[in-house]
């Protein structure tokens, strides 16, 4: 049966039931896509699912939903004791950033809250918390791989009752990195100790082959699910090769961009913390007046959580940032992303691109390509170039 089929014939109602489907609807969320139909079915089955799918394709569900609906189903079972200060849930969530963790927590509660005996879900993103205080009895934890870390070696964290582990953005949280092991591969270790068999969601929205390979040798039996093509159908691409001015070239755009910034926001990408800094000192004393605001790494954590929110609720029209918002991250009003400062990474550039056209939305990707007079830089970008568009999905609105 193709996955169309599928979307014709079954709905979440069919899959995990009237409570979680009126939770959906409640977010305005109607009926699966194509990519959702294939793999949240085969997730309730029971099998290691591994997706690749267009950004904003919905996989937040396609996890989300087979464990907390399999977490219900188990609820009459014993509650385990955290009267030791060690937290002890039943499933796990590992998410590269924190940012993220905080969006994929929200959409957790949004659906438990509806829930006639609500789960509980806690999120674990500060690596310095080691109070005793901080540990819910939660039977989901949503976590980036250093905070847990951090909680398992202070006694605060134990697996043994994990049977369900997801792992959003698994090429970034799992892959080897110039050679260096990832912090996550202390917590797969004691995964494979457990005694009872754990399942396994990964997501991601981008896949060499060479991380590809290094994911099935590392989980065997998991079932791909995912398209050809990579880039968004609504996405269009626009490449300015210049010389000169870097920051006036920045300004030239955004305002012959206007009208994609009257329709929404629009994001800056560069390289550093300093340039984030100091182009979005440039934009807010610019003639734009664009409310601009900053994110990246260096800042704490509540104040990368305010400048995400300024920005997902429009108060901010354009945000700065470095790759801290590159993966994942959802805004909603985002019409326009700049590269000012190109990628090299073709991941990296899907993921960055792919924060605006999601869910069948319009968006502009502008890239920023400054050569000198004896270059071609567009040369270097024959991969960007290259790229194909993944399918168009259908996102159902209500009837």
């Amino acid at each position: 049966m193709t996955a169309s089929t599928l979307e014709r014939q079954q709905g979440f109602r069919d899959w995990v039931g009237e409570e979680f489907s009126d939770g959906l609807r409640a977010m305005e969320i109607y009926a699966p896509n194509a990519i959702q139909a294939n793999a949240i079915p085969l997730a309730l089955s029971g099998r290691d699912v591994m997706v690749c799918a267009q950004t904003g394709s919905g996989k937040t569900l396609m996890f989300l939903l087979p464990i907390l609906h399999r977490l219900c189903q188990g609820r009459s079972e014993p509650e385990v004791s955290t009267a030791d200060g060690c937290s002890r849930p039943q499933s796990l969530i590992l998410i590269p950033t924190d940012g993220l963790a905080l969006q994929v927590t929200s959409v957790a509660r949004q659906l438990v809250a509806t829930l006639s005996t609500p789960l509980s879900v806690e999120l674990i993103v500060d690596p310095h918390c080691t109070d005793a205080s901080c540990t819910e009895e939660a039977q989901l934890a949503i976590a980036t791989p250093e905070a847990l870390l951090s909680r398992m070696r202070a006694g605060m964290f134990c697996m043994e009752c994990v049977s369900m582990v997801a792992v959003d953005e698994a090429d970034a949280v799992l892959c080897n990195r110039d050679g260096s092991a990832p912090p996550a591969d202390e917590i797969l270790q004691e995964l494979e100790q457990l005694q009872n068999p754990v399942q396994f969601f990964l997501t991601m929205s981008h896949l060499s082959d060479e991380r590809e390979e290094e994911l099935v040798c590392r989980f065997p039996n998991v079932q791909r699910v995912g398209h050809t093509g990579v880039l968004v159908p609504t996405l269009r691409q626009c490449y300015h090769y210049f010389r000169g001015d870097k920051e006036g070239k920045l300004l030239f755009i955004l305002k012959s961009a206007d009208s994609w910034l009257r329709a929404g926001t629009t994001l800056v990408f560069c390289s550093s913390t300093q340039d984030a800094e100091r182009l979005c000192t440039l934009l807010q004393g610019s003639e734009a007046s664009c409310k601009a605001t900053v994110l990246h790494d260096d800042m704490r954590f509540e104040e990368r959580a305010a400048a995400i929110h300024s920005f997902q609720t429009g108060e901010s029209r354009v945000l700065v940032a470095t790759d801290a918002a590159m993966r994942g991250l959802d805004f909603p009003l985002l019409r326009h992303v700049i590269m000012y400062d190109m990628p090299s990474d073709i991941t990296a550039f899907v993921h960055s691109a792919g924060r605006t056209a999601r869910k069948g939305q319009r968006g502009l990707v502008t890239c920023m390509v400054q050569t000198q007079e004896d270059q071609f830089g567009h040369f270097g970008y024959t991969g960007h170039h290259g790229l194909r568009e993944a399918p168009a999905l259908n996102f159902p609105s209500k009837d």
